[in-house]
């Protein structure tokens, strides 16, 4: 029966019990070679009742059924080992502790206590101070190192007061002086089993809640991966537009929605949405906003119609308190139009020549009637055109004295002048975030998204250019996707390795960078701090090769140029290079670039639109007879400089993983 009351020794007679008590208080008021003489004479005269209370001990309640209540029951009775050489003292105690319902067991030495210590881990010790062989602190000591758990409490004869505080600084619980008084031995076992108890209670509830914490981060992560999935916006890849998406929830996961939906070469929607809250609920009803957007979208493209069919939808089964904001856009590059419907949202701004237009509301969020008037809008969208949109949480960002970010400052970010082309969303975010005064980190308390879309002219790109290039970021994920015609190597290289760089800052000081180095101050001076320099150069290098054989071999398709030397080494190899930049088919293709950090490495992916190869087919350019070659330098490499590399969809897409020094 688990949780039955009872003892490790069988009932003694009540008089032979008493007869030892009174041995046990006379030997102890008696001077110290009179207590020897009666020690001997007991230990004599009891000898057998020992010896047949240690082998009842064996055999009696240590059973399967203690060993299952001492592993699960948090009610079991506590098991108490007493360790001395004077018999009596054992009986007295194990009869006291017995009949207040502890399971109780004995042993005469330190080295046999050790092994039942071993065997069957008590709850309490019991100790005397002073035994030959091995004194109670050593024994103390040696049960600390298997049992740190284990509560001692020691019994002696000296009133030593140095050895008392000894015993208590090196772990001990309680210490006793001879003649123990039963009353007191009861109270220091009590106390001692109910601070063990209150020590189990915790590291039970401890236990479970990192149980139930370890079940949040499973269900979290995959919350997080359908997040990923389904409400990161896909990159639109339109030839005339350039996007820079930064989409950073204040949890984990949360309620913004932006989705990018080419509709031809021409045409796309623009889809911003604002699910009040955030977290998994807001995650949830922006999840069916998305889906719901994609459906009608399939066959309605005229922004009011959409959100006037969202509209009735979302309706009938949004909750009372929840508002969605929302921009929904028609972008028509052929005849240079914007349509637009805008509800709630921070107006969106478009910068041309110098002067910043603010787009005016046309309509109520959505959920609040069933069946509102909703009207839309035009404006122009020409070449050098310049889209910032974002959700509330950039303009609502509130700094440490309660003044809000505001729409006053965002316009005055997006009118300022901007190094490049994808400064203006990166400017935005981190102007709100420091305005916010709190840890970068987590700096908004709302979820937060940022578009800026530039409409591109026919200028060809320049060395030092950065390219027209879309780009989102999110917390620990970014992606480019960038058209060939549009790459001028050097540079390009160089920007996506920048932001990939900052983002690993950002990672590692979130995250923990190595021991001693604490990372703070600018992004430069983070990066020096978090990121080992070697580790970052390896990666560049890799990436660089990596990147290049995308552009070369995958979208120019310049690799049996490259195989013939009489070619390859003449004026004709770059005419060709340079024609194939800038002519279908080879100039449409694009070149795609995902980095993630997870599990204390940045996981590194390239891609292409080319024909894809077999890299177990290229030789090995190690070998003493290819010196001369080219072809397989450049993935050899790359190899040399991760700690993984591996390709698939047919030799289209590299990944490399690369280990962050100190995580």
């Amino acid at each position: 029966m688990r949780g039955k009351r009872t003892s490790r020794h069988p009932e003694v007679d009540e008089a032979a019990i008493a007869t030892i008590a009174d041995k046990a208080t006379i030997a102890n008021e008696t001077d110290e070679a009179d207590k020897a003489d009666e020690a001997d004479e007991a230990d004599e005269a009891d000898k057998a009742t020992i010896a047949t209370i240690a082998d009842e001990a064996d055999k009696a309640t240590m059973t399967t059924e203690a060993d299952e209540a001492a592993g699960d029951d948090p009610d079991r009775p506590l098991s108490v080992l007493v360790v001395d050489d004077e018999p009596s003292v054992v009986m007295l105690i194990i009869h006291t502790l017995s009949r207040c319902g502890y399971l109780v067991d004995s042993a005469r030495s330190g080295a046999e206590a050790l092994g039942k210590i071993d065997r069957n881990g008590p709850d309490i010790l019991v100790t005397d101070i002073h035994m030959p062989e091995m004194t109670g602190m050593e024994l103390m000591r040696a049960a600390l190192r298997t049992r740190p758990d284990l509560l001692s409490i020691a019994i002696t004869g000296y009133g030593d007061v140095e050895t008392a505080v000894a015993f208590m600084k090196s772990g001990g619980f309680d210490y006793l002086q001879k003649p123990v008084n039963r009353d007191v031995l009861v109270w220091s076992v009590t106390s001692a089993a109910e601070r063990y108890r209150m020590r189990d209670a915790l590291r039970r509830a401890n236990a479970a809640l990192a149980a139930r914490n370890r079940e949040l981060e499973w269900e979290m992560a995959r919350a997080r991966e359908l997040y990923d999935l389904v409400l990161e916006p896909a990159l639109p890849r339109m030839a005339g537009a350039s996007v820079n998406i930064q989409c950073l929830p204040a949890r984990r996961i949360g309620g913004d929605v932006l989705d990018l939906l080419p509709l031809s070469k021409d045409r796309m929607l623009i889809f911003l949405a604002d699910v009040t809250g955030h977290g998994v609920p807001a995650a949830m009803t922006a999840n069916t906003l998305k889906t719901l957007f994609r459906e009608v979208s399939a066959t309605e493209s005229e922004p009011t119609a959409i959100c006037r069919h969202l509209n009735r939808a979302i309706h009938r089964f949004i909750l009372p308190d929840d508002v969605i904001s929302v921009f929904c856009g028609l972008l028509d590059l052929s005849a240079r139009t914007l349509d637009y419907y805008l509800s709630g949202l921070p107006p969106p701004l478009i910068c041309r020549n110098g002067e910043t237009i603010s787009l005016a509301p046309t309509g109520l969020p959505l959920g609040f009637f069933a069946d509102p008037p909703m009207a839309g809008r035009r404006v122009a969208a020409l070449a050098g055109d310049l889209l910032v949109a974002t959700t509330d949480g950039i303009t609502e960002a509130m700094a440490p004295d309660g003044r809000l970010f505001g729409k006053e400052r965002l316009r005055r970010i997006v009118a300022g002048p901007q190094p490049d082309r994808h400064a203006v969303a990166d400017a935005v975010v981190a102007a709100a975030a420091a305005f916010t005064g709190r840890p970068p980190r987590r700096p908004f308390r709302d979820d937060v998204i940022a578009l800026a879309l530039r409409l591109l002219d026919d200028a060809p790109v320049k060395p030092g250019d950065s390219p027209a290039c879309d780009r989102f970021l999110g917390p620990e994920n970014q992606r480019f996707c960038i058209q060939t015609r549009h790459i001028h190597l050097d540079a390009a290289i160089a920007f996506i390795m920048g932001r990939i760089e900052a983002a690993i800052a950002d990672h590692m000081a979130a995250v923990g960078a190595p021991a001693g180095q604490a990372v703070g101050g600018t992004a430069d001076q983070a990066m020096e701090k978090a990121a080992d320099p070697a580790m970052l150069e390896s990666l560049r290098l890799a990436f660089m090769e990596l990147f290049t054989n995308a552009v070369e071999h995958g979208s120019l398709e310049m690799t049996p140029l490259k195989l013939d030397p009489v070619v390859f080494e003449s004026p004709r190899y770059e005419e060709i290079f340079r024609e194939r930049m800038s002519r279908p088919p080879h100039a449409d293709r694009w070149v795609h670039v995902a980095c993630r950090h997870e599990n204390g490495c940045v996981i590194l992916a390239v891609s292409d639109e080319g024909p894809g190869f077999s890299p177990d087919a290229l030789p090995d350019p190690a070998d003493a007879g290819r010196l001369a070659a080219s072809s397989g330098r450049g993935i050899a490499i790359a190899r040399m400089n991760v700690d993984s590399l591996n390709y698939d969809q047919g030799g289209r897409r590299a990944t490399m993983i690369k280990r962050l020094n100190g995580l």
